[in-house]
């Protein structure tokens, strides 16, 4: 992950790779840290612009995560949450919306308003709301957090 955030993506890429193959054949498909890699890799496409590479790998992982753990548990929120950024990022809003959605609550909820996975969401569905020109969404949302912050 260090590699990933330094953008050195090459990098990243044969460890992830590496940690996928791997746990697929010791841990199973559907195993925890299996789906973890799943979504550590297509997290990585998705900032490399990859798409057709993120989107398989992010909607297996969270459906797996979904089936198991169930909505709100904070795993499934993740992968809801970079599957939505996927969408978001590829300027698929309609599907991107109910994810940013959902995972913001779920986080929220879960978390709290200020955790920073929670600000995250937040962050992501606003621009979101502005990317697709709704900016009367993204007002109401940014409007929504100003108490929140200010309060602290």
């Amino acid at each position: 992950m260090i590699y990933r955030d330094q953008g050195r993506y090459d990098e990243a890429e044969k460890i992830f790779v590496t940690a996928l193959d791997s746990r697929r054949t010791k841990l199973g498909a559907e195993h925890a840290d299996t789906v973890q890699s799943m979504n550590d890799l297509g997290m990585l496409y998705t900032r490399q612009k990859r798409y057709s590479d993120a989107e398989p790998l992010l909607k297996k992982a969270f459906e797996i995560r979904n089936t198991q753990l169930g909505e709100e548990h904070l795993a499934t929120l993740e992968s809801m949450y970079e599957l939505g950024v996927l969408y978001a990022s590829q300027n698929q809003y309609e599907k991107a919306e109910p994810l940013l959605l959902k995972a913001y609550e779920g986080r929220q909820k879960r978390l709290s308003s200020d955790h920073p996975a929670t600000l995250d969401s937040l962050e992501n569905l606003i621009k979101l709301y502005e990317a697709w020109g709704k900016t009367e969404q993204a007002q109401q949302w940014r409007a929504k957090t100003t108490p929140e912050k200010s309060s602290k």
